[in-house]
């Protein structure tokens, strides 16, 4: 009978593990961003385009933080 429940909370256990790999795949979370959120996958991240207002903006940002 202690077998039998070991395996059974073994076999549990393993489909909760399985569970959360599916949850937190990169697939899986990628999908809830762009639903829950709206943020866009960006194909080719070797190249940010920023213009320098952005550039100013942020470095006014740090620099009232750091102050």
């Amino acid at each position: 009978m202690k077998l039998e429940e070991l395996r059974e909370k073994e076999n549990k256990l393993e489909i909760k593990k399985v569970e959360l790999q599916r949850l937190t795949s990169e697939d899986e979370v990628v999908q809830k961003a762009k639903d829950k959120f709206a943020l866009v996958r960006i194909s080719n991240l070797s190249t940010i385009s920023v213009s320098k207002s952005q550039i100013e903006n942020i470095k006014n940002f740090v620099n009232k933080k750091y102050e």
